[in-house]
C-alpha cells in the first residue's frame, strides 16, 4: 500500500453514494454513513445508490471540511494511488500538505470515502459542497434546484452562492472560500497516517489495522442536529460572521473575507488574496490577524496589519 508521494487535488460533491459506503469494500468496523434523500443517517449499505434509477442513499452532509486551525483542516475525499486500490484505501486517512496556489504550506487530513475511477494517478478529490456535482447530477436528485449548483466541474465562483444551498452544506461550502481560499486544485505532498478519531468519528468508518489506542472500533453513531435558521444581513469588517454555535449572517461586506479564529469564532478580516472574485492560484503574502507580544497591532500612519493581541493590549508607542 502507497505511503507517500507527491499528487494533485480536485474538488466535488455529486451527492452520490460513496463508494466506501458499501459494505465488503475493506477490513473495517463499518461502512462510511450514507443518508436518505432528506440527509437522515441510517441507511441499509445495501440500498441502492441515489444518483441510480430507483435508488435511495446518499452522500451525507457531515462529510463536509472543516477548519481545526487557520493552518489544518479535516474532511474527505476520493482518491486514485497508483500503488495501492480500494480495499486499502477506504477509511484510511492523508495527511495532505498543499504545495501550491492560495493555500500553500496549509495541511488537510482526509479520511477516504470513495474511490475515483476517473481521476488521474495519485489524485485527490476533496469532497466540497459545491464543488462541481458531476455529471451524475446527484445533487439535483437530492436536493433539487439544478440553477444553484453551478458548473458541472468546479462548481460554484462565489462565496454568496453557497447562501442559496441546503441549510446541512452551507458549512462545507463556506469553508472553501474562507479556510481554503478558493483555491483552484492545488499539488500536494501527501503521506498516510493514523487517523484521527474526529473523522472516524464522523463517518463511522475505522480500518481494523488503524485502531484507537485504547477505545473500542465499535461503530460511533453521529446524531443529526436541527439548526436555527441562519440571520439575514452583511457582516461589517471586525464583526462576527462564523462559528461552531454561531447562528448570524455570515456575508462579509466587499474588500473582507470571513477568517478562522477559532472553533466557534471567525471574523470578517480583510482580504488581500481577493477570493471573492477571481480565483486565486498564486501563493498570496501572509496576513496575520492577531499581534503576537511585541508585534505592532495598529493606530500607525499607514498601518494596515492586525488591531487584537493575543494575551497582551495595544498601546499607543508613536505615531508609526
Amino acid at each position: 500500500s502507497a505511503v507517500k508521494g507527491t499528487g494533485s487535488t480536485t474538488r466535488g460533491w455529486s451527492c452520490c453514494k460513496n463508494s466506501c459506503s458499501w459494505s465488503n469494500k475493506a477490513p473495517v468496523n463499518s461502512p462510511v454513513i450514507s443518508c436518505d434523500a432528506r440527509d437522515n443517517l441510517g441507511v441499509n449499505p445495501a440500498r441502492r445508490d441515489g444518483c441510480d434509477s430507483g435508488g435511495g442513499s446518499f452522500a451525507c452532509s457531515d462529510l463536509s471540511p472543516w477548519a481545526k486551525s487557520n493552518d489544518l483542516a479535516y474532511g474527505f475525499a476520493g482518491v486514485n494511488l497508483v500503488a495501492s486500490n480500494e480495499t486499502a484505501w477506504c477509511c484510511s486517512c492523508y495527511s495532505l500538505t498543499f504545495t501550491s496556489g492560495s493555500v500553500n504550506g496549509k495541511k488537510m487530513i482526509v479520511q477516504v470515502v470513495n474511490t475515483g475511477n476517473d481521476l488521474g494517478d495519485d489524485q485527490f478529490d476533496l469532497a466540497i459542497p459545491g464543488g462541481g456535482q458531476g455529471a451524475m447530477r446527484g445533487c439535483s436528485t437530492q436536493f433539487g434546484g439544478p440553477a444553484i449548483w453551478g458548473a458541472e466541474y468546479g462548481g460554484i465562483a462565489h462565496r454568496d452562492e453557497c447562501d442559496a444551498f441546503p441549510e446541512p452544506l452551507k458549512a462545507g461550502c463556506y469553508w472553501r472560500f474562507d479556510w481554503f481560499r478558493n483555491a483552484d486544485n492545488p499539488t500536494v505532498n501527501w503521506e498516510k497516517v493514523s487517523c484521527p478519531q474526529d473523522l472516524s468519528y464522523v463517518s463511522g468508518c475505522r480500518r481494523n489495522d488503524d485502531p484507537t489506542p485504547g477505545q473500542s472500533t465499535s461503530k460511533p453513531v453521529p446524531s443529526p442536529t436541527s439548526s436555527a435558521p441562519l440571520a439575514s444581513g452583511t457582516v461589517q469588517q471586525g464583526g462576527q460572521c462564523g462559528g461552531r454555535n454561531y447562528r448570524g449572517p455570515t456575508v462579509c461586506v466587499a474588500g473582507t473575507v470571513c477568517t478562522f479564529y477559532n472553533e466557534d469564532t471567525y471574523y470578517c478580516l480583510p482580504d488581500p488574496a481577493s477570493t471573492r472574485s477571481t480565483p486565486v492560484t498564486t501563493k498570496p503574502t501572509p496576513v496575520p490577524t492577531i499581534a503576537q507580544p511585541w508585534d505592532q497591532c495598529g493606530a500607525g500612519q499607514g498601518f494596515t496589519g492586525p488591531s487584537r493581541c493575543k494575551d497582551s493590549t495595544c498601546r499607543s508607542f508613536d505615531q508609526w
